[in-house]
């Protein structure tokens, strides 16, 4: 009788243990920011096609994961040790292919690289957020697919509150900010953009917004709108006070102008709400 009952328990041990493994392999399976389902079992090795997705992988502690990534993925730091495949819009087919990827995690507007990788057979999942709260759905796939759903809650949640924390400080203020991308020319954010979302989120205005996404605004509509700030990522300031029509300029006036972290405020990753948080700390 006892013998029997061993058997029985090993048998259930070894049932349970099978059934485990096999749970362990079952695809995951999520729409991705193109609409396609995407069905992808023990992602082992990922080529990140755009620096947000890199970092978002990175912040699901999966970025031992990565084999490939792009020339402007420089966050974390390390990761930069990592082969390069090329840029977001031109990259090596055959690179990526020897690199044996499990998955390929690219962005919006890369629709011919999707369809090249997928004619070669090669999983392809588009993460493609254009607001913050889309950041936190694109974390949340991206940790479905890689099947740690746990971690990417809990990224989510510390993130959540790192931003009802940012916005319960704010305060609405009619301050006016014009976000100069260029120092050649008054290439600015319009509306539907990261910038202008994280301008509203801190109470402030972008005189950008009368256009979506990123135009260039004549020296008459600048002086028209008068900013009370100019942020600015890569010009020196020299340059910015050098610009024609600059001098008469509130914000370079009253020496109301900025230098902020491009790769904080417009990636569509983890680090947005450091984004926000800065500009935050800027115009209150």
């Amino acid at each position: 009788m006892k013998k029997v009952l061993f058997i029985c328990v090993i048998m259930v041990l070894v049932t349970t243990g099978c059934f485990d493994s096999q749970q362990a392999k079952e695809p995951s399976v999520v729409i991705d920011d193109a609409g396609r389902e995407i069905q992808v079992s023990e992602v082992e090795r990922i080529v990140s096609l755009a620096p947000s997705n890199t970092e978002i992988i990175a912040e699901l502690d999966q970025q031992d994961k990565l084999v490939g990534i792009t020339d402007f993925c420089n966050y974390p730091e390390d990761v930069m040790e990592i082969p390069s495949v090329g840029n977001a819009f031109e990259v090596n087919y055959e690179k990526i292919l020897s690199l044996n990827p499990d998955l390929v995690v690219t962005m919006g507007e890369q629709d011919e690289i999707v369809q090249r990788l997928e004619e070669m057979d090669i999983p392809v999942m588009v993460v493609h957020p254009t607001t913050i709260s889309e950041v936190f759905e694109g974390i949340e796939k991206v940790a479905k697919v890689l099947q740690v759903e746990d971690k990417g809650e809990q990224v989510i949640s510390t993130l959540q509150t790192e931003k009802q924390e940012i916005l319960a400080e704010v305060k609405q203020s009619d301050k006016s900010v014009f976000v100069l991308l260029d120092s050649t020319a008054l290439y600015t954010v319009g509306s539907k953009t990261f910038y202008d979302e994280i301008i509203q989120h801190v109470g402030a205005k972008n005189v950008g917004d009368s256009r979506e996404g990123y135009w260039e605004m004549s020296q008459e509509k600048l002086l028209e709108t008068d900013p009370d700030i100019i942020l600015y990522s890569w010009p020196p300031e020299d340059d910015i006070k050098n610009l024609p029509a600059w001098s008469e300029v509130t914000a370079v006036k009253e020496g109301n102008t900025y230098q902020i972290d491009d790769d904080t405020t417009s990636r569509p990753g983890p680090r947005i709400i450091q984004g926000l948080r800065q500009l935050h700390e800027i115009i209150n």
